[in-house]
């Protein structure tokens, strides 16, 4: 498989005039049922299958006939791994306190088996997942894809979950987001719990003031306010970026698990895996209409907002498309 891919590619690069020079290095090319995944030793390599653009990869799938090319770098798989081993580790310190981690446990040897080619890139969107067991866990849902993936993916692990969403008003919660939150509670066969929240400094400070960045504030009135509405011992929040040993956290008696950053997961990911199983689900613009709003008042808080994407970025959480899709609409694009 391995020349007939590097025939078909060459071909596309010579005709954009992006030949380039030697071969890249595949670790492994194999087909999963109309997906095609290729990795490449690091990113030089990944890059060389996608091309300007991504216009190698998007012909790649009419010349093979595929439905959908997946292409990783290696050394970026083996980070996520070192991090899902450091998951493994502060969680099976945490579960021996608290029984109702143990379940994200298995969501781990699930991952790893999937970055080692031993299940299917998208198994998460294929597998039906556990019976349900006497788990139960609260989910921050924000009708936003990160948290909205971390429900299914904890549905799928067996656990009964719940969901509280604070609704401080349409400019932080628009009538789309909301209704992502009833498309998720259908999912999950339960009722939506929203409950109301008073953001009036945040306005105060950063709206009309201009004064600092409101998105710090907000989201820790918004997390205190989940925490205190929740009555599981667990309560998840669908964060990417504190992976590894801080992917769960104790707070007084109960614990805060971050559900993409204890697997290791990408943006993609969690966004693929809510648009197969969501279908219903409503795309949307980067931050709420409150965030855009201040943007347009004071420019100068965009600066801070660039630099959250950038951080996204640099973790890999997020890819440079996604990054420069969210930057363009901070600059109001």
């Amino acid at each position: 498989m391995k020349k007939e891919l590097m025939t078909v590619v060459n071909r596309l690069r010579k005709e954009i005039g992006t030949k380039g020079k030697g071969e890249p290095d595949i670790v492994d090319v194999r087909e999963e049922d109309g997906t095609l995944v290729i990795v490449g030793r690091d990113r030089s390599d990944m890059s060389y299958f996608i091309g300007p653009g991504g216009y190698v990869a998007g012909r790649l799938k009419e010349e093979l006939g595929i439905d959908r090319v997946v292409v990783q770098a290696w050394t970026d798989l083996k980070v996520r791994l070192l991090r899902l081993d450091a998951s493994r580790e502060i969680l099976e310190r945490y579960s021996r306190r608290q029984p109702e981690l143990e379940g994200v446990l298995r969501g781990i040897e699930i991952e790893k088996a999937r970055l080692h080619g031993e299940l299917p890139w998208d198994y998460w969107e294929r597998w039906e997942g556990e019976e349900p067991r006497d788990m139960r866990i609260t989910v921050a849902a924000s009708g936003g894809y990160d948290s909205t993936a971390s429900a299914i993916i904890l549905r799928k692990l067996g656990y009964e979950v719940e969901s509280v969403t604070v609704d401080p008003g349409p400019m932080f919660l628009p009538p789309k987001l909301r209704r992502n939150v009833e498309i998720l509670s259908e999912y999950l066969g339960t009722e939506p719990k929203f409950v109301e929240e008073d953001l009036s400094d945040v306005v105060e400070g950063a709206l009309n003031e201009g004064r600092f960045h409101p998105c710090g504030r907000c989201n820790a009135k918004i997390r205190k306010r989940v925490m205190g509405e929740a009555d599981t011992d667990v309560v998840a929040f669908g964060d990417g970026l504190p992976t590894g040993h801080h992917c769960v956290q104790p707070e007084d008696d109960r614990f805060k698990l971050h559900v993409p950053a204890a697997l290791a997961k990408t943006k993609f990911e969690l966004r693929r895996l809510v648009e197969e199983v969501l279908p219903e689900f409503h795309d949307y613009k980067y931050a709420c209409p409150f965030l855009h709003q201040v943007h347009q008042r004071h420019p100068h808080l965009r600066r801070a907002s660039i630099q959250r994407v950038l951080r996204e970025l640099r973790h890999g959480f997020l890819e440079v498309g996604e990054a420069l899709k969210a930057v363009y609409d901070i600059l109001g694009g």
